[in-house]
């Protein structure tokens, strides 16, 4: 009869009932879980057990509360934080099983994001910084940023932990979780662009940069943003304005999927790859607009990419290393650290004679990233199947794909980055990569976990392969071949809509 009850009549009944919270407990609990019961009963049940249940059976509820109780158990828990803080810091700490199913690293991800959520409230922040510091398993995190907002972090809130946080990764989830809350008051978002702008004009990292440069984006659309790097910044920009993100090497990674991965391919067999060098990434896909400077009649697939800060679409892989030599030329790179041939000879009737050279990934000249530059660029620390974590549900924060790009590209840098701060990596235009192949695509060397490293290297010979590979996805993608290890290859002439590359480079070792 409570549950079913007015809500304002349930609260006297519930006042007057409390001598039996004992016996009445266990069957609000059962109520409080019971999708089936519908959500105003559920709801109901939350209100009950934050007046009947014992501080450690709320604590354990609100782990597993949804949006609309969660509130309810919370603010009866302000005044007995002291008990609740410590159940709530051991989920923080938690790792599921490395075999552990889905659903169970769903679950876990959602308590804690539920856990991290009262110890913002209760300021007990330490714990909630390491939750927020981007690792194997970001899912937790990505909650945190996209749904932490519904679950009641406010935006003052965040604020202060930005002056508190020092991991860059960390504070990245703060800028981003900002972004999400579309209630903001308009003094509110005056502080968070004036906090924003003044970080943004410091910050060294690209990774809270990215979020400091979406975030603004969104607030203050109109105002332009600042492109320099100082010496100790681990970004540069290119000759057309282009920001990179710098990798220093050498770096080693799990390449590729477990077998149990959904959606898996059986050409991509996990194994642990060393990229030996440094190297810089593009943190945008190349757009409309920077191409038609290089080839002003490219005939890019208009109504797929309809602005020219979209990606540049219809690429064929020639096309793509032509820009990669022509903007070497516009920094004048000098000929034996190019990594393609002269624009003339780059086309369709030289293939035959096309060669690359041996060293080609020793060179600085700018060139197209190798799949495993891309892969480990896209991961950024991630061993999940997206960058985000293992809820597919929040892709489309991250990436264009058919769920939600209405059929079309969308500005480049539209959606948040990962934690390398780069943008797009799960959807809006397949990429094209360096790496060749002389047929169709072709599992890794063989390796496995505990076995010899895999160097990531050039081509075994100099020449064209007929078939390149290229990586993420696309806005006619579905979210689950956006997945990081998701490989594909095509002849290196072909151009379709959905495809468009982004930009690499070797580093000097100084």
């Amino acid at each position: 009869a409570l549950v079913t009850d007015d809500s304002l009549d349930s609260d006297a009944w519930t006042e007057l009932l409390t001598p039996a919270a004992a016996p009445l407990t266990p069957a609000f609990v059962r109520r409080f879980h019971d999708s089936a019961s519908g959500q105003s009963s559920r709801v109901t049940a939350a209100r009950v057990l934050a007046r009947l249940a014992p501080p450690e059976v709320r604590t354990e509820l609100l782990l597993e509360a949804d949006a609309a109780q969660y509130p309810l158990l919370l603010q009866s828990l302000i005044r007995e934080r002291d008990a609740a803080a410590a159940l709530l810091e051991s989920t923080l700490g938690q790792r599921p099983p490395e075999d552990a199913e889905v659903e169970q690293r769903l679950r876990l991800a959602g308590r804690q994001r539920n856990a991290a959520v009262a110890l913002v409230r209760f300021q007990r922040d330490a714990p909630v910084e390491q939750l927020l510091i981007a690792g194997k398993d970001p899912t937790a995190r990505t909650l945190f940023i996209v749904t932490g907002n519904d679950f009641g972090v406010a935006a003052d809130a965040l604020l202060r932990l930005e002056s508190k946080f020092t991991a860059p990764t960390a504070r990245q989830a703060l800028w981003l979780a900002l972004g999400q809350d579309g209630r903001l008051a308009p003094d509110q978002q005056r502080e968070i662009v004036q906090q924003a702008g003044a970080r943004f004009a410091v910050a060294t990292h690209q990774t809270e940069r990215s979020a400091l440069e979406w975030l603004l984006r969104r607030l203050r659309p109109e105002e332009p943003l600042e492109q320099s790097a100082a010496e100790e910044s681990d970004w540069r920009t290119t000759a057309e304005g282009q920001t990179l993100r710098m990798v220093r090497g050498p770096v080693t990674f799990l390449m590729g999927s477990p077998r149990d991965e959904p959606s898996r391919e059986h050409l991509e067999s996990q194994h642990t790859r060393r990229i030996d060098r440094s190297f810089a990434i593009g943190i945008y896909e190349v757009t409309v607009e920077e191409y038609l400077r290089f080839d002003p009649d490219y005939p890019y697939a208009r109504d797929v990419s309809p602005t020219g800060d979209c990606p540049v679409s219809n690429m064929s892989w020639l096309g793509a290393v032509r820009y990669c030599r022509w903007l070497s030329e516009r920094e004048g790179i000098s000929e034996d650290q190019m990594c393609y041939p002269p624009l003339e000879q780059i086309s369709e009737s030289m293939i035959e004679s096309m060669n690359l050279p041996a060293d080609l990934l020793s060179r600085t000249g700018y060139r197209l990233p190798t799949e495993a530059e891309w892969e480990y660029a896209c991961r950024s620390g991630a061993a999940t199947r997206w960058f985000s974590g293992e809820d597919e549900q929040r892709l489309p924060n991250f990436g264009w794909s058919i769920v939600n790009s209405r059929e079309r590209c969308w500005p480049v840098g539209s959606l948040a980055p990962n934690a390398f701060g780069l943008f797009d990596m799960m959807g809006n235009v397949h990429e094209w990569c360096q790496n060749g192949y002389p047929g169709p695509l072709q599992d890794y060397p063989a390796a496995d976990l505990a076995g010899p490293l895999v160097d990531d290297v050039a081509e075994p010979e100099s020449g064209l392969y007929s078939e390149r590979g290229f990586r993420g996805s696309s806005y006619r993608s579905s979210p689950k071949a956006s997945r990081s290890a998701q490989r594909y290859t095509y002849p290196i002439t072909t151009r379709f809509s959905t495809m468009g590359f982004r930009i690499a480079r070797t580093m000097p070792d100084d």
